[in-house]
C-alpha cells in the first residue's frame, strides 16, 4: 500500500521525447479509485493530466494508472498485464465499464435518495448540505434531464426481474 502511494505521487525528472532533454515535472497527487460509480469522474478528470499528456511511454502509465486503483476496479483489471502495449486496453476497460453516462446519473440520482436525514446539529446539516451540493453540481454537469430522474426513480420501484427486462431491450438507455 505505501508503495503504491509512493508511485502514485509523481515527483520524478522525465526526459521528454520530443525535445530530449531532462524536464523537472510538478509534484502531481494522481487520485485513488476503488471502482465506485460517484468517484469515477473525479478520479478520471485527475487521471487524464497523466493519460492526455503522451509525455511517459505506455509501460510507465500503465503502472501509474494501475498504482492508483484499488477494490473492485483493481480486480477489473488485474488480469492486464503491465506490460508495454496493454496500457490502452486498461483504459478501454475502465473507461467502458464506468465512464457510461447513464450509470454515471443513476449512481448520483440514487444517492441523492438514499441520504440519511440529518440530526438537528449544525455539523451534520453542514455535511448533509455538502453531499446534496456534490451530487446536484455532479449532475448539472451531466446535463441529466428531469425525464432521466423520473425514469430512474421508476426503475428502483420495478421488481428486479423486470429492470434486468428493461436493460436488456433499451441497452443502457434507461
Amino acid at each position: 500500500e505505501a508503495k503504491k502511494r509512493e508511485i502514485c505521487d509523481v515527483d520524478k525528472k522525465y526526459v521528454t521525447p520530443n525535445v530530449g532533454h531532462s524536464v523537472k515535472h510538478p509534484k502531481l497527487e494522481l487520485p485513488r479509485f476503488s471502482g465506485s460509480w460517484r468517484e469515477w469522474t473525479h478520479f478520471w478528470d485527475g487521471f487524464r493530466q497523466v493519460h492526455e499528456s503522451r509525455i511517459l511511454p505506455d509501460i510507465d502509465e500503465i503502472r501509474y494508472l494501475s498504482s492508483c486503483l484499488d477494490g473492485t476496479a483493481a480486480q477489473l483489471v488485474s488480469g492486464i498485464t503491465l506490460e508495454d502495449g496493454h496500457y490502452s486496453d486498461m483504459v478501454d476497460l475502465l473507461i467502458k465499464t464506468y465512464g457510461r453516462p447513464t450509470a454515471l446519473k443513476a449512481s448520483h440520482i440514487l444517492a441523492l435518495v438514499g441520504l440519511e436525514t440529518p440530526t438537528n446539529d449544525l455539523q451534520a446539516l453542514s455535511e448533509f448540505r455538502a453531499q446534496v451540493e456534490g451530487h446536484v453540481r455532479s449532475l448539472q454537469i451531466l446535463k441529466v434531464t428531469s425525464d432521466e430522474i423520473l425514469t430512474c426513480l421508476c426503475h428502483t420501484k420495478l421488481p428486479s426481474a423486470m429492470d434486468t427486462i428493461s436493460k436488456r431491450t433499451n441497452g443502457d438507455n434507461w
